[in-house]
């Protein structure tokens, strides 16, 4: 019989690829994985972003079941800045803890804030009194504290990730260090009074009749009346029956703070934080030539007065008049422009929108190119205006 010779297709022969079969191969692989890479990056964005959500949702429920437990709405601040006493070289409430640590029982860390009600604070070896007053540990939180915290506390408090966006922020301990103008301050406390610790990602709304957004934590007895009532922001001081016991705190407004409804109140948002400040504190803010300074950085959410505040609230409008009020815009996520400066904003990691919490409990997200007026109106609580969100 005839032998018949088969080629590299055939029966029992031979099988190969030529080079050229090869590298279309490789190159339709290469497509395929160029096609699906910005899908799988988009759903894992998409995942991250619902998972950012759902904390602000968790805030929500925690302010309204805050509400009906207290009769109230979350203090902003316990703190109550203005001045420093000559003595013990302190602001007088200045490292009071606030907002984010009030509603902490009602996002099941009911230990965490424990540990700040019963006096985690307390400067090491103080018993006594400041000036007849007595002794400054409940809520109180501050550099010194934070420098002389036991390793493993400090990890504890960190590690709590219900205040942080995955799209900015990995999971496990994140907190932040003292950066510009460490050295030429007190280190322990200082008229700045920004503060190194366990960081977040959302602020609370703040709105002012005139007054820079910072200073809605200045409480001397001789401008507490005037300054209490220019705040238009969702959420106000605590009343104290005495500055120098936040123990003694209650809540100072009802839902009905709010008059222009729920649904149209602003109350929590992603806050803007520079890219080269993140896990920085700069201890010296609103000053030197880099942009990030004029925000201080990336300070702890925990203590909420005075300067302190700029790791808990960021500001939407400053004034009254709707008309002539100056309104901050929503920064791009990687704005590094140095625009708006002197004044910290909202803004977001996720591209193109900045998530925020309503009064009702619902989470919108808001494009970054807003209406200012719409914007504006939605940060205030009182200017009547009707807008709809976009």
């Amino acid at each position: 019989m005839k032998n018949v010779k088969m080629n590299r297709m055939g029966l029992g022969g031979n099988l190969a690829f030529t080079l050229v079969e090869l590298l279309v191969v490789i190159a339709i692989i290469g497509i395929l994985i160029a096609l699906l890479l910005p899908a799988v990056q988009a759903a894992r964005e998409a995942a991250r972003r619902m998972s950012c959500s759902n904390n602000l949702k968790q805030v929500g429920l925690a302010v309204h079941n805050f509400h009906d437990a207290y009769k109230g709405l979350p203090p902003s601040a316990l703190g109550r800045g203005g001045g420093l006493d000559t003595y013990w070289g302190m602001g007088r409430g200045t490292y009071y803890a606030g907002f984010w640590v009030l509603i902490m029982p009602f996002i099941e860390q009911q230990s965490l804030y424990e540990l700040y009600k019963t006096g985690v604070g307390c400067p090491e070896g103080y018993t006594g009194s400041m000036h007849g007053a007595p002794g400054l540990s409940p809520y109180y939180f501050s550099r010194s504290v934070w420098n002389n915290m036991d390793a493993t506390l400090r990890k504890e408090i960190s590690s709590f990730g219900g205040y942080r966006c995955p799209t900015r922020r990995g999971g496990g301990e994140q907190s932040s260090t003292l950066g510009q103008g460490a050295e030429s301050n007190n280190l322990d406390e200082d008229l700045w009074r920004v503060v190194p610790g366990p960081v977040s990602d959302y602020a609370y709304v703040v709105a002012t009749n005139g007054n820079p957004w910072y200073e809605f934590g200045r409480h001397d007895s001789s401008v507490a009346a005037t300054e209490t009532a220019n705040q238009r922001g969702p959420f106000r001081m605590a009343n104290l029956t005495n500055i120098y016991q936040p123990g003694t705190w209650q809540v100072r407004d009802s839902m009905s703070w709010w008059s222009d409804g729920t649904s149209n109140q602003l109350i929590v948002g992603e806050k803007h934080i520079y890219q080269s400040a993140l896990g920085i504190c700069n201890a010296n803010p609103w000053s030197g030539s880099d942009p990030k300074n004029w925000e201080g950085g990336d300070c702890s959410y925990i203590p909420n007065g005075y300067l302190a505040a700029v790791g808990s609230s960021r500001a939407i409008v400053q004034g009254d008049n709707m008309d002539t009020a100056t309104v901050f815009p929503i920064r791009h996520a990687k704005e590094t422009n140095g625009l708006h400066l002197n004044q910290a904003s909202f803004g977001s990691w996720h591209p193109g929108v900045c998530q925020f919490l309503l009064g009702d409990g619902s989470v919108q997200a808001l494009p970054v190119t807003i209406s200012l007026t719409v914007y504006g109106s939605l940060g205030h609580t009182k200017d009547g205006r009707a807008v709809s969100i976009p």
